[in-house]
């Protein structure tokens, strides 16, 4: 058994190993004037952003993988384009006025994420017009009936994920959309669709985030609060039990989330007023960039325990709270036990905060 084990973990170790390497980008794009920036980033878990120059129409640029991801595509203070990147050379293709419909040439894996994307985008299309009617209704009564439509149509849209995810040829782009799905299939379907996939998927970064997330449990009020750990700006590694004998506030955020920010300012009076009653707040970054958090956390003036892993989403630390959206926030009681989850941003949060905090 043990030599078995010992087999697998090899096979599983040089199957990853086996997708990274360097890719090379040739692009051929109309429309964009010489000297043109391209920004290439990651929309994974690493952090990896590359600049080319468009010369005569042509634009190249080298990197490196770990496995095939999804990058991001953007002409400087232009358009955009998800792409999947994997080692080797590519080819793409196309013109500034479609800029979202760029080609890869021979690229089995771009062709399998743009048949995903052009059957969701007209219902996405569809999803945004309605928010904008949302956003711009001023009758109270008018605009539930609007917000109750975006959420039936919202899910609708799930439904034809899900069914994508059962019925379509496992890859790298549907893996991402179980992961987008996550929080959305019951465990056990979470489990079946890990399940469709091949190893080499599974043991990627999206692979190994879904199995540690089956792990995990859905937190209610009255549960007591995963332990985390994080360090803070200065480096200082500190863990939510440190926190343990006060009422806590559990808040996850990032640099680039504005109802986030919003937050923080909003947090600062009411952190003053109750920090020396018993009150912290145990503020978590799932930034990935180092700089926009520091930045971020001395602008809105941050001055409670602040603390990240730079792993984004894929934090092994946010996965315990099955975090997909941001803000989110867990108001604890002195022993570790959850009294209130707020999921977005409200001003009526601050206030029920404030009604626990009266009674230290």
């Amino acid at each position: 058994m043990k030599y078995l084990s010992l087999l697998l973990l090899i096979f599983t170790y040089f199957t990853v190993k086996g997708q990274e390497g360097s890719f090379t980008i040739n692009a051929e794009i109309t429309g964009f004037p010489d000297d043109t920036k391209f920004h290439l980033s990651s929309l994974g878990k690493t952090n990896d952003s590359y600049i080319g120059t468009m010369k005569d129409g042509k634009l190249t640029i080298k990197g490196e993988v770990l496995e095939p991801s999804s990058y991001r595509l953007q002409a400087e203070n232009g358009p955009y384009v998800s792409l999947w990147i994997e080692k080797g050379t590519w080819k793409v293709k196309g013109d500034s006025s479609s800029f979202d419909k760029l080609i890869v040439e021979n690229s089995e894996i771009n062709k399998l994420n743009r048949e995903i994307s052009d059957q969701l985008s007209p219902l996405w299309d569809k999803h945004s017009m309605l928010y904008e009617k949302i956003e711009a209704e001023g009758d109270k009564e008018k605009k539930k009936i609007l917000i109750n439509k975006l959420s039936q149509f919202g899910d609708s849209i799930d439904r034809v994920r899900v069914i994508n995810i059962f019925s379509l040829e496992p890859s790298y782009p549907l893996m991402q959309e179980v992961y987008f799905l996550r929080n959305t299939l019951s465990k056990d379907s979470l489990k079946l669709a890990y399940d469709r996939f091949p190893e080499t998927i599974q043991n990627g970064s999206m692979g190994n985030f879904i199995k540690d997330f089956l792990k995990t449990t859905l937190l209610k009020t009255g549960d007591i609060a995963p332990n985390i750990e994080g360090k803070t700006v200065d480096g200082k590694l500190v863990k939510l039990s440190d926190l343990r004998g006060k009422m806590v506030l559990l808040d996850f955020w990032a640099a680039w989330c504005g109802p986030c920010r919003l937050s923080n300012k909003q947090l600062i009076t009411l952190y003053n007023e109750y920090k020396d009653k018993g009150f912290e707040i145990y503020s978590f970054s799932i930034d990935t960039n180092f700089n926009a958090w520091t930045k971020a956390s001395q602008e809105d003036q941050i001055t409670w325990t602040n603390v990240s892993d730079q792993q984004g989403m894929y934090s092994p630390e946010a996965i315990k709270y099955r975090i997909q959206a941001i803000p989110r926030a867990y108001l604890l009681d002195k022993d570790g036990k959850i009294l209130e989850i707020f999921r977005g941003y409200s001003e009526d949060n601050h206030e029920l905060i404030e009604n626990h905090l009266k009674g230290l």
